[in-house]
């Protein structure tokens, strides 16, 4: 919860694809932020990954590296 009593929702979709012997995986996001009963989009971010050399990326059985991508400030 933000400090307006707002929240901040990540909507994510993944795809994965091998290329010459290497995994990468494409994240797409939508944030978008719940206040007063109305979904408000925010932005849309994703990036691709090589899944083995990539710095920060985790993601695996449900979590999500999300929180170390995204800086909120009021």
């Amino acid at each position: 919860m933000l400090a307006d009593e707002s929240v901040l929702f990540v909507r994510t979709r993944q795809a994965s694809r091998r290329v010459r012997g290497s995994y990468y995986v494409t994240e797409h996001a939508e944030l978008e932020r719940l206040r007063n009963r109305t979904l408000i989009p925010v932005a849309d971010i994703g990036y691709t990954a090589n899944v083995l050399t990539a710095v920060g990326y985790l993601n695996y059985y449900g979590h999500y590296g999300w929180p170390s991508l995204i800086a909120v400030a009021p």
